[in-house]
């Protein structure tokens, strides 16, 4: 059978006696819907309904790849059988209950017909689980077995009774089996539906005649069998039953439906579950569940028994698979000079790659990945995951996708697996590089009072400058391109040296690509063409100045110890301070305050805090022109003044003069008395 790590589901229901292994189940008076039964590899799950019988049962058997189910009623409650999940064709067997024997009557009575069998090979079902009602029929019942699914649009096989054995009736019985005719009446049982051959459809066997007169232990008829006539009594001798039919279903040959042996002195013998006749006045029953036909006795009112019928099923159990599949995510390629990648998501088994998404954080996250174009089933258990890079020319970049937490992908069972290894799985793209840079000219500045002068190229990629000489350049009012430098990976910077003089006007100095012009990338892809056409610089060079600032004094009142100079210079100077000044005089404490710190004519106050002569001297290099030149070259000074303390036309002193000490220059004169 099947490995014991699958699970195998097998549901029906059999009866079997001649095959190994046999589970039987024994019904109580009352029993519990849903029953589950089991042999080996095989389990069978039924309802049988409400009530129960103590003949009916369900047996399963396990015959290898195979599994038999017999079910059995005796009771006339039918049960429901659970066709397993993924069985889609199961063989089935029917067989009606036998006939019983012939009522009444002085004679050899007729012996019971078998009961119909009918076997149908290859009954299709749909893989799903479904519900199939059987009931197989008591002997001596005129209803048929039948075998019905619940499916709408699913045919039901039925399979008839046999007939009653016949005492008088000339006819020999009803029309739903064969039976035997009873020795009262030269009786001919009839054609009719007593029997069906292996999966064929036709009429029954006739049960066997019989040619006595009227009397005591008189030979009945034999009960027809499915598949062959019933023999006729002769004289005491009751005729023989009609053979069975014979079936494998069970894995071994049986038969069902044979004929009831017919009454007499000598009694005929029943065949294939049929019972054997009888001298007495109690006939054999026929065997329960093959269908056998019921043994005739010679005399009296007893009624021998028909067999009860059977259902047989036999289907090849399917696998059921509740075991996801196992997935592995790889890169079709490490590396790729493509913006197209691909992916492949491989099952152990087959996968449904439909139910993937191709939306980022759904199924996959992505990185570097712009999109996913498509999920192709490529084979039962591949998925191919084609997506497209964002790595451009010259940025190699790693795209990587990566399962994401709601990712899920089932098997054909439906088994969902939600677990990949090789995630997260990446591609390292490089898209060569064959596109030249776009160049753009221009001057660095657009005017000049300088000969030197500088344009730049630019880039909208690296480039290599180092390629670049002053051949590939056409120049106007240019002496030289003295060189060209790279500023950084995308610019380049032109020096040159514009033809313009100091003094000689404004001069436009141009630069522009000439026909040998080429610059290349990092790639080697080689520009040919500058954007920016024709660049001019405006170059206006003044003459050059180089002589220093000149300065002059002229003196201004004077005022105690103050005193004010004018400073001129020679051309507008700047950064004059106060500490650009000394006093070369005898006064002391001197402080300089020019007026301001640039200009021609600067005023500057002196204050000095004791009297003397005062020469404001201003310092070498003091002031700066526009042209930096720097003076004056020597120290300039201003005439000498002479700062006195103001002094009062007389002072009144009393008492004796002690002492008298000079200020300055002021006289002291006494007064009036003096006194010390």
């Amino acid at each position: 059978m099947s490995p014991s790590s699958l699970r195998i589901t097998r549901l029906s229901t059999v009866l079997f006696a001649l095959v190994g292994c046999l589970v039987v189940i024994t019904p109580f008076a009352q029993k519990a819907s849903a029953l589950v039964v089991t042999d080996g590899d095989c389990s069978v799950t039924y309802d049988d309904g409400a009530g129960g019988d103590a003949n009916s049962g369900v047996v399963v058997t396990d015959i290898g790849a195979d599994c038999v189910v017999r079910f059995t009623r005796a009771g006339g409650t039918r049960t429901t059988w659970t066709k397993p999940l993924g069985v889609t064709s199961v063989r089935v067997l029917l067989v009606g209950g036998g006939g019983d024997s012939g009522l009444s009557g002085s004679a050899g009575k007729g012996a019971g017909g078998g009961g119909q069998v009918v076997e149908q090979l290859s009954y299709a079902f749909t893989s799903a689980e479904q519900s199939v009602h059987m009931l197989p029929y008591e002997g001596g019942s005129t209803s048929a077995s039948y075998f019905d699914p619940a499916t709408s649009g699913l045919a039901t096989v039925s399979a008839k009774s046999g007939g009653e054995g016949s005492t008088s009736d000339t006819t020999g019985g009803d029309d739903n089996g064969g039976s035997g005719g009873g020795a009262s009446a030269k009786s001919t049982g009839r054609l009719n539906a007593g029997g069906v051959g292996v999966g064929t459809v036709g009429l029954g066997y006739a049960g066997g005649s019989s040619s006595n007169t009227a009397s005591a232990g008189a030979g009945g008829g034999g009960g027809g069998g499915a598949c062959s006539i019933g023999q006729a009594g002769n004289g005491t001798t009751g005729g023989d039953g009609g053979a069975g039919c014979s079936s494998d279903i069970t894995g071994s040959t049986q038969f069902y439906g044979g004929g009831g042996g017919g009454g007499g002195s000598t009694p005929g013998i029943g065949q294939h579950g049929g019972g054997n006749g009888s001298s007495g006045t109690i006939g054999n029953n026929g065997v329960d569940n093959t269908g056998g036909g019921a043994g005739a006795p010679t005399t009296g009112s007893s009624v021998s028994e028909g067999g009860d019928g059977v259902v047989i099923v036999r289907y090849t159990p399917s696998v059921v698979d509740v075991t996801p599949p196992t997935l592995t995510l790889a890169a079709s390629s490490s590396t790729s000079n493509s913006t197209a990648i691909s992916f492949t998501l491989t099952g152990n088994e087959a996968i449904n790659c439909a139910t993937l998404s191709s939306s980022s954080g759904v199924d996959f996250t992505f990185t570097n990945i712009s999109s996913i174009t498509s999920i192709v089933q490529t084979s039962s258990s591949v998925c191919t995951i084609n997506a497209v890079s964002t790595a451009v020319a010259g940025t190699p970049r790693t795209s990587t996708l990566t399962r994401n937490s709601s990712f899920s992908v089932s098997d054909t069972a439906g088994n969902a697996q939600t677990a990949v290894s090789g995630s997260p799985s990446s591609v390292t793209v490089t898209i060569a590089d064959t596109t030249a840079p776009n160049l753009t000219l221009a001057a660095i500045s657009t005017s000049s009072t300088s000969t030197s002068i500088a344009f730049s190229i630019s880039s909208n990629e690296a480039i290599d400058c180092s390629t670049l000489s002053s051949s590939q350049f056409t120049t106007t009012n240019i002496a030289s391109i003295d060189s060209i430098v790279q500023t950084n990976s995308t610019t380049c910077r032109v020096n040159a040296t514009s033809t313009a003089t100091a003094g000689g006007g404004s001069v436009t100095s141009s630069l522009t690509a000439s026909g040998s012009f080429s610059l290349s990338d990092s790639a080697g892809n080689a520009q040919t063409t500058l954007g920016g056409g024709t660049i001019s610089i405006s170059v206006n060079v003044p003459l050059s100045d180089t002589t220093p600032p000149a300065a002059s004094w002229s003196s201004g009142a004077s005022n105690g110890f103050s005193s004010s100079f004018t400073l001129t210079f020679s051309e507008t100077v700047s950064g004059l301070s106060s500490s650009d000044f000394t006093n070369s005089g005898t006064a002391t404490g001197c402080t300089f305050s020019p007026s301001g710190s640039s200009g021609t004519s600067i005023t500057v106050s002196v204050t000095c805090t004791g009297a003397g002569t005062l020469i404001a001297r201003l310092n070498v290099n003091a002031v700066q022109d526009a042209a930096g030149n720097q003076g004056p070259t020597s120290a300039s000074s201003a005439a000498s003044t002479t700062l006195t303390c103001p002094i009062a036309s007389s002072v009144s002193v009393r008492g004796s003069l002690r002492s008298m000490k000079s200020v300055g220059s002021a006289s002291v004169s006494k007064v009036g008395n003096t006194t010390g």
